[in-house]
């Protein structure tokens, strides 16, 4: 597992969608950008690296491995209902 942070970084705003009424210059909003690569998956499989923000500006180690164990916990949730759907054949309710 690859863990790296980026303290004190913003998105870039644009004056689109939920921005689009807002008069004068945009705000900034310091975030931390995190990103995780796990080595594998299951299988063997090659996965992406996963990137998401935190609402802190400064994160410690502690924050980051509370990022990639979520991340981890998500992506079995994720595989757990994709073989619900897909191989249990769960995909609508059936009335009895």
């Amino acid at each position: 597992m690859v863990t790296q942070a980026w303290h004190r970084v913003h998105p870039r705003l644009t004056h689109r969608a939920a921005w689009l009424d807002h008069e004068g210059e945009l705000p900034l909003f310091e975030r931390t950008l995190i990103r995780l690569e796990v080595d594998r998956l299951s299988k063997d499989q090659a996965a992406p690296a996963a990137w998401s923000w935190s609402s802190k500006t400064v994160v410690d180690d502690v924050d980051i491995d509370r990022a990639w164990q979520a991340f981890l916990r998500r992506f079995d949730l994720e595989q757990t209902f994709r073989l619900f759907k897909q191989t249990l054949d769960c995909t609508r309710t059936r009335l009895r």
